[in-house]
């Protein structure tokens, strides 16, 4: 039951991080096409 509560937790974490970086990446183009704009 433990290892099952576990492996969910970091595959929720390992999304989270995914979802936040893609974030971030997203805002860095548009800082970037405003920049060269």
């Amino acid at each position: 039951m433990l290892k099952l509560v576990g492996s969910f937790m970091i595959l929720i974490s390992a999304s989270l991080i995914g979802y936040l970086h893609g974030e971030n990446l997203k805002k860095r183009v548009i800082h970037l096409r405003e920049l060269e704009g």
